[in-house]
């Protein structure tokens, strides 16, 4: 009767460590494989989002810095009554689009009594190109002996330029803007803004 009870100690004692099952490596892999699927989307839509928001955080300081150059620009040349087309420095028998004198009033002043009004005082307005790879320009605005520079930095550039003669009292200027991406984000689309406006000069009698 004791060896039954035995017997039957043990039998269960079999039973009880065959039920105790560990995971297979075909489960183990098998859960490895599914984390990394979750690891892989959830890094895809991290860099879709560091990606977006670097483009419109390029595309808007591109445009800020571009707005307040082109709004620079035009206020060197709104007291302008009239101008002068230049030859183009290659083909002598056409205008040039990278360069114009505009013509400015220049007030006589006896104290704080205006005494005549001249308008003599001559504007340069050039495009100059600062590099040939990648592209860039700045524009030169000299007055007399002062002269002005206008470019971009930090990965942006003016790229494409021209100061357009239309007749004595009226020029368009044109500017196209072009924003790099940085290093962590080469694979982005280059970011350009064109800006164009056409300038009236008139002479206020």
């Amino acid at each position: 009767m004791v060896e039954v009870v035995k017997s039957k100690r043990k039998w269960k004692r079999i039973r009880l460590h065959q039920n105790e099952k560990g995971m297979s490596l075909v489960e183990v892999l098998s859960a490895m494989l599914i984390l990394a699927m979750i690891v892989a989307i959830l890094y895809t839509f991290l860099l879709m989002g560091i990606t977006v928001y670097k483009k419109v955080s390029t595309e808007t300081t591109l445009r800020n810095q571009a707005n307040i150059i082109f709004g620079q620009i035009l206020d060197e040349m709104k007291d302008g009554v009239y101008a002068q087309a230049v030859p183009d420095k290659e083909k002598s028998s056409e205008i040039s689009t990278k360069e114009m004198v505009i013509v400015k009033p220049h007030i006589v002043m006896s104290g704080t009594e205006q005494l005549d009004t001249d308008y003599v005082k001559e504007t340069k307005v050039e495009i100059v190109e600062v590099s040939s790879d990648p592209l860039m320009y700045k524009v030169q605005i000299q007055d007399g002996n002062n002269i002005k520079e206008f470019q971009l930095t930090d990965n942006k550039r003016i790229s494409n330029a021209s100061i357009t003669y239309i007749n004595a009292h009226q020029i368009e200027l044109m500017l196209e803007f072009t924003g790099e991406p940085g290093n962590m984000t080469r694979s982005l689309e280059k970011s350009q803004i064109t800006m164009k406006q056409q300038i009236p000069l008139f002479r206020l009698e």
